[in-house]
């Protein structure tokens, strides 16, 4: 999926199993006013999100650390999605080499450590912008 010119403001979805983060993450990133954010807290919620194309994600904010290995789960079901598949940025508190390569193995776009901050995520956005992604 090709990322809206610089301006117009970028959907995200921020996927975390905890309701307080996914408030959390969406009030940081929205008071930053370069995106609208909205949240699931599990894989088939955020998939029925993305799939919905009349209002499309272009960015998803994903916890990688879900449980039952539910980031995983969401990226196989991307594979599948009909509609133009958004990026996604992983994010966790802590990288290992295993969870690193199985990121990048899944097609996960960017990786990010939490804290998330908006000035960080905004700049992985804006990269992807600038190579017409």
């Amino acid at each position: 999926m090709t990322l809206p010119a610089a301006h117009e403001n970028l959907r995200l979805l921020v996927v975390h199993e905890d309701p307080t983060m996914v408030l959390f993450v969406k009030r940081t990133l929205e008071a930053a006013t370069w995106a609208e954010v909205s949240g699931a807290r599990a894989p088939a919620q955020a998939f029925d999100r993305i799939a919905v194309t009349a209002d499309p994600v272009h960015i998803v904010l994903l916890h990688w650390t879900l449980p039952d290995f539910g980031a995983l789960m969401l990226m196989s079901a991307l594979d599948d999605l009909s509609a133009p598949r958004p990026k996604v940025f992983a994010f966790t508190t802590h990288w290992n080499e295993d969870e690193l390569a199985r990121a990048l193995q899944s097609g996960v776009d960017a990786l990010l450590s939490a804290p998330l901050r908006s000035s960080r995520s905004g700049r992985a956005a804006r990269r992807f912008r600038a190579v017409g992604c």
